[in-house]
């Protein structure tokens, strides 16, 4: 789905403050946009490629995220020796930001007229790693993972379909996926002892604690690996899904076990698959998700559920 955004008219209001930067993996994001219509609505939805850096020595997006409804946040080259940048949004608004450094300043940009129409064609977000894998489905089309804004890649532009993925990265999947808002959940606080302010992850933790879908117990462990238990019940509570109680064919899928009805409720849904072997169907609760396994997931959740 290839986006087309047009401005009629633009004008900009800014306020310019200090956060700390937000460390995920190698990037960091240090420059925070509030994008608003004239009404003060927020203006959601826009991709990375959606807004061009010009000026500046360096003028390449490292890190992008829309933390919640119209928020943006950016991780841009703060060492070069020229860090004031201008940051157009679509073709006819932009806002001037810098001296870009490691602190993380935020602007709000108020553009009138606005509109934004979308086409079928959602080519400029493919992954450079999934063509043919059999995930490509769910990651692609007018409703995919991808143009939902459900999934990010890596760097290259990679999705490592065959990773493990993190319980912070599937936390994240399954906000998204069920669309809740961040920002109704940005006065709370969670209580993790693994889990700070400074991190990505934070405000996602934090909406996933206070709606209940990922439990207590000190630590959150946001960069283990998630099992494939863990998934099923991570996001079936994201998704408001009754738990029903019952039986699977899969082999390996005691009654007494703790993630029994959730898995059952899971396949009674279509949502999710086993692996066939030695005339038995297995589930594998404790193996380690992989990115294509959570993304059919996810998927599956929005196609089954919506």
């Amino acid at each position: 789905m290839k986006r087309t955004i047009s401005f009629l008219s633009a004008s900009l209001l800014l306020a310019t403050s200090l956060i700390s930067p937000i460390a995920f993996a190698d990037d960091f994001y240090n420059l925070q946009i509030t994008i608003q219509d004239e009404d003060g609505d927020s203006i959601e939805d826009l991709r990375e490629h959606d807004f061009t850096i010009l000026g500046g020595t360096d003028n390449e997006i490292y890190s992008f995220d829309e933390v919640r409804d119209g928020v943006y946040r950016f991780g841009l080259n703060h060492k070069t020796d020229d860090t004031e940048y201008t940051v157009l949004i679509g073709d006819d608004a932009s806002v001037d930001v810098g001296p870009i450094t490691l602190e993380r300043q935020a602007y709000t940009v108020e553009i009138e007229d606005f509109e934004q129409e979308d086409d079928d064609d959602c080519d400029d977000h493919d992954f450079n790693d999934v063509n043919g894998h059999w995930v490509e489905d769910a990651l692609e089309g007018h409703d995919g993972l991808i143009c939902r804004g459900v999934v990010e890649g890596r760097d290259n532009n990679d999705f490592d379909p065959n990773d493990q993925i993190s319980r912070a990265e599937f936390l994240t999947m399954v906000i998204r996926n069920a669309d809740i808002d961040l920002e109704d959940f940005e006065d709370d606080d969670e209580p993790y002892s693994d889990v700070s302010k400074n991190d990505w992850e934070y405000d996602y933790v934090v909406a996933g604690y206070e709606l209940d879908i990922i439990d207590y117990d000190h630590y959150f462990r946001p960069n283990d690996n998630i099992d494939r238990a863990e998934m099923v019940t991570m996001l079936l509570r994201a998704e408001n899904v009754d738990i029903d109680g019952g039986s699977t064919p899969f082999a390996d899928i005691k009654d007494t076990k703790w993630y029994a009805d959730e898995v059952f409720t899971a396949y009674d849904l279509d949502l999710i698959v086993g692996f066939a072997e030695d005339d038995d169907t297995y589930f594998y609760p404790a193996k380690d998700a992989t990115r294509a396994e959570a993304a059919e997931f996810v998927q599956n959740a929005y196609e089954e559920l919506n």
